[in-house]
Protein backbone atom coordinates (compact mmCIF):
# COMPACT_ATOMS: atom_id res chain seq x y z
CA UNK A 1 0.00 0.00 0.00
CA UNK A 2 2.61 2.66 0.73
CA UNK A 3 4.58 2.32 -2.26
CA UNK A 4 1.58 2.97 -4.09
CA UNK A 5 0.66 5.74 -1.92
CA UNK A 6 3.96 6.88 -2.56
CA UNK A 7 4.42 7.06 -6.16
CA UNK A 8 0.96 8.84 -6.55
CA UNK A 9 2.05 11.28 -3.54
CA UNK A 10 5.17 12.55 -5.31
CA UNK A 11 3.73 13.29 -8.22
CA UNK A 12 1.14 15.02 -6.67
CA UNK A 13 3.27 16.91 -4.31
CA UNK A 14 4.46 18.93 -7.67
CA UNK A 15 1.16 19.99 -8.24
CA UNK A 16 0.69 21.09 -4.87
CA UNK A 17 3.71 23.02 -5.59
CA UNK A 18 2.22 25.09 -8.50
CA UNK A 19 -0.81 25.59 -6.89
CA UNK A 20 -2.61 23.27 -9.02
CA UNK A 21 -5.72 21.33 -8.12
CA UNK A 22 -5.12 17.86 -9.25
CA UNK A 23 -7.41 16.94 -11.95
CA UNK A 24 -6.35 12.69 -12.32
CA UNK A 25 -3.13 10.59 -12.14
CA UNK A 26 -1.87 8.25 -14.79
CA UNK A 27 0.27 5.59 -13.66
CA UNK A 28 2.13 2.80 -15.32
CA UNK A 29 2.83 -0.26 -12.98
CA UNK A 30 5.29 -3.14 -14.02
CA UNK A 31 4.86 -6.40 -11.52
CA UNK A 32 7.39 -8.93 -10.94
CA UNK A 33 5.98 -12.73 -12.22
CA UNK A 34 6.25 -13.81 -8.18
CA UNK A 35 4.08 -10.65 -6.81
CA UNK A 36 1.25 -12.15 -5.43
CA UNK A 37 -2.31 -10.64 -6.67
CA UNK A 38 -2.99 -9.43 -3.19
CA UNK A 39 0.27 -7.45 -2.92
CA UNK A 40 -0.18 -5.90 -6.44
CA UNK A 41 -3.80 -5.23 -5.68
CA UNK A 42 -2.42 -3.39 -2.65
CA UNK A 43 -0.54 -1.26 -4.18
CA UNK A 44 -3.12 0.18 -6.84
CA UNK A 45 -5.01 0.77 -3.09
CA UNK A 46 -2.33 2.79 -2.04
CA UNK A 47 -1.72 4.78 -5.52
CA UNK A 48 -6.09 4.91 -5.40
CA UNK A 49 -6.34 6.51 -1.77
CA UNK A 50 -3.44 9.30 -2.19
CA UNK A 51 -5.46 10.18 -5.39
CA UNK A 52 -9.20 10.31 -3.50
CA UNK A 53 -6.92 11.97 -0.50
CA UNK A 54 -5.97 14.98 -3.63
CA UNK A 55 -9.90 14.68 -4.16
CA UNK A 56 -9.25 12.97 -7.64
CA UNK A 57 -8.62 9.85 -8.97
CA UNK A 58 -6.14 7.66 -11.05
CA UNK A 59 -7.77 8.02 -14.67
CA UNK A 60 -5.42 5.55 -16.45
CA UNK A 61 -2.32 3.73 -17.37
CA UNK A 62 -0.66 0.40 -17.84
CA UNK A 63 0.24 -2.59 -16.38
CA UNK A 64 2.83 -5.06 -17.53
CA UNK A 65 4.91 -7.62 -16.35
CA UNK A 66 9.07 -6.90 -15.20
CA UNK A 67 11.65 -8.67 -13.84
CA UNK A 68 11.55 -5.62 -10.75
CA UNK A 69 8.28 -3.62 -9.55
CA UNK A 70 8.37 -0.63 -11.60
CA UNK A 71 6.04 2.11 -10.91
CA UNK A 72 6.19 5.74 -12.85
CA UNK A 73 3.53 8.08 -12.62
CA UNK A 74 1.77 11.28 -14.39
CA UNK A 75 0.12 13.56 -12.10
CA UNK A 76 -2.13 15.99 -14.48
CA UNK A 77 -3.44 19.09 -12.83
CA UNK A 78 -4.63 22.67 -13.68
CA UNK A 79 -4.35 26.45 -12.03
CA UNK A 80 -4.79 29.00 -13.76
CA UNK A 81 -2.16 31.12 -14.97
CA UNK A 82 -2.29 34.56 -12.69
CA UNK A 83 -2.29 31.67 -9.79
CA UNK A 84 0.32 29.43 -11.12
CA UNK A 85 3.69 29.11 -8.61
CA UNK A 86 6.67 28.30 -10.26
CA UNK A 87 10.57 28.24 -9.36
CA UNK A 88 11.10 31.46 -11.27
CA UNK A 89 10.93 34.69 -8.74
CA UNK A 90 12.24 34.97 -5.74
CA UNK A 91 13.82 37.88 -5.23
CA UNK A 92 16.28 39.77 -2.65
CA UNK A 93 13.92 40.43 0.58
CA UNK A 94 11.45 37.94 -0.23
CA UNK A 95 10.87 35.79 3.17
CA UNK A 96 11.15 31.89 3.08
CA UNK A 97 8.18 29.83 4.17
CA UNK A 98 6.95 25.96 4.50
CA UNK A 99 3.89 24.62 4.90
CA UNK A 100 4.69 21.70 7.41
CA UNK A 101 7.57 20.48 9.46
CA UNK A 102 11.15 19.23 8.24
CA UNK A 103 13.30 16.40 8.87
CA UNK A 104 11.13 13.67 9.82
CA UNK A 105 11.52 11.85 6.60
CA UNK A 106 15.38 12.51 6.14
CA UNK A 107 15.87 10.91 9.86
CA UNK A 108 14.10 8.05 8.74
CA UNK A 109 15.48 7.14 6.08
CA UNK A 110 18.56 7.49 7.71
CA UNK A 111 17.32 5.01 10.18
CA UNK A 112 16.59 2.77 7.77
CA UNK A 113 19.82 2.86 6.29
CA UNK A 114 21.70 1.97 9.34
CA UNK A 115 18.75 -0.81 9.72
CA UNK A 116 18.21 0.79 12.85
CA UNK A 117 15.08 -1.01 14.67
CA UNK A 118 12.30 1.80 14.25
CA UNK A 119 8.56 2.09 15.04
CA UNK A 120 6.51 2.21 11.78
CA UNK A 121 4.66 5.63 12.61
CA UNK A 122 8.72 6.82 12.30
CA UNK A 123 8.72 5.74 9.06
CA UNK A 124 5.43 7.24 7.84
CA UNK A 125 6.97 11.05 6.77
CA UNK A 126 8.98 9.10 4.37
CA UNK A 127 6.83 6.30 3.65
CA UNK A 128 3.92 8.19 3.03
CA UNK A 129 4.00 11.44 2.00
CA UNK A 130 1.20 13.85 2.66
CA UNK A 131 0.49 16.29 -0.70
CA UNK A 132 0.26 19.72 0.42
CA UNK A 133 -2.53 20.38 -1.99
CA UNK A 134 -4.61 23.04 0.17
CA UNK A 135 -1.86 24.55 0.97
CA UNK A 136 -0.47 24.87 -2.43
CA UNK A 137 -3.90 26.34 -3.27
CA UNK A 138 -4.18 28.87 -0.80
CA UNK A 139 -0.66 29.85 -1.42
CA UNK A 140 -1.32 30.66 -5.10
CA UNK A 141 -4.73 32.36 -4.49
CA UNK A 142 -3.17 34.52 -2.29
CA UNK A 143 -1.02 36.61 -4.85
CA UNK A 144 1.50 37.04 -2.01
CA UNK A 145 4.07 34.44 -3.19
CA UNK A 146 6.85 34.68 -6.01
CA UNK A 147 8.23 30.96 -6.76
CA UNK A 148 7.88 27.93 -4.92
CA UNK A 149 8.89 24.33 -4.67
CA UNK A 150 8.37 21.09 -2.84
CA UNK A 151 10.61 19.84 -0.39
CA UNK A 152 10.80 16.26 -1.05
CA UNK A 153 14.37 16.25 -1.78
CA UNK A 154 15.19 18.51 1.60
CA UNK A 155 15.30 22.09 2.29
CA UNK A 156 18.72 22.81 1.73
CA UNK A 157 18.59 21.13 -1.90
CA UNK A 158 15.14 22.90 -2.54
CA UNK A 159 16.95 26.36 -1.64
CA UNK A 160 20.06 25.66 -3.60
CA UNK A 161 17.53 24.63 -6.70
CA UNK A 162 15.77 28.41 -6.03
CA UNK A 163 18.57 29.92 -5.25
CA UNK A 164 20.61 28.54 -8.92
CA UNK A 165 17.52 29.58 -10.91
CA UNK A 166 16.91 33.24 -9.68
CA UNK A 167 20.58 34.18 -8.97
CA UNK A 168 19.70 34.61 -5.01
CA UNK A 169 21.21 33.84 -2.15
CA UNK A 170 19.04 33.04 1.26
CA UNK A 171 19.67 33.46 4.86
CA UNK A 172 17.98 31.46 7.46
CA UNK A 173 17.65 31.61 11.20
CA UNK A 174 17.84 27.93 12.52
CA UNK A 175 15.68 28.67 15.93
CA UNK A 176 12.93 29.29 13.62
CA UNK A 177 12.76 26.73 11.25
CA UNK A 178 10.06 24.16 12.08
CA UNK A 179 11.48 20.86 12.66
CA UNK A 180 9.44 18.24 13.55
CA UNK A 181 11.01 16.69 17.16
CA UNK A 182 8.90 12.75 16.32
Amino acid sequence: WQIGWMAAAVNFSDIAAMGGQPLGLLAAVGYPPNMSLEDSGEIARGMRDCAEFCETSVIGGDVDSHEELTITGTALGRVSKEELLTRKGAKPGDLVCVTGTLGAAGAALKAYLKNMDIDSDFMKPLLEPVPRIAEGRMLAKSGAVTSAMDTSDGLALSLYDLASVNEVGFVLREELLPVDML
